[in-house]
């Protein structure tokens, strides 16, 4: 900042006068900012929240893919046993004797 001498103090209170202004810029800019950078986290905020919804839906649409596959298998297999309910003891048995020997068996 450039100083003018007066013998009338004019000089400085032209250059207190300019300070007081830049102290004002300075503020509006500090605003400006400020206000700036609390629409940019909202904007993210909201972003995150929308990717999150669509997240969720997704995994409730999933969920539900995966439950009637699980209904359909079901009553697949209800079926089946009731067709050939000995042929489905059997195949039962067998997979329950391999269970056993695998997680029995003696270790070494």
């Amino acid at each position: 900042m450039e100083h003018s001498h007066t013998g009338d103090g004019t000089g400085f209170k032209r250059d207190m006068n300019r300070l007081g202004q830049d102290v004002d810029t300075l503020k509006q800019d500090a605003r400006s900012v400020g206000h700036s950078a609390m629409d940019a986290a909202r904007s993210g905020v909201a972003e995150m929240e929308h990717e999150a919804k669509n997240a969720l839906e997704a995994t409730k649409q999933q969920l539900h893919g995966a439950k009637d596959a699980a209904l359909q298998a079901s009553d697949s297999l209800k079926h089946v046993v009731s067709r050939h309910p000995m042929a489905s003891v059997g195949i039962a048995a067998g997979v329950g004797l391999l269970i056993g020997i695998v997680l029995f068996r003696p270790r070494s």
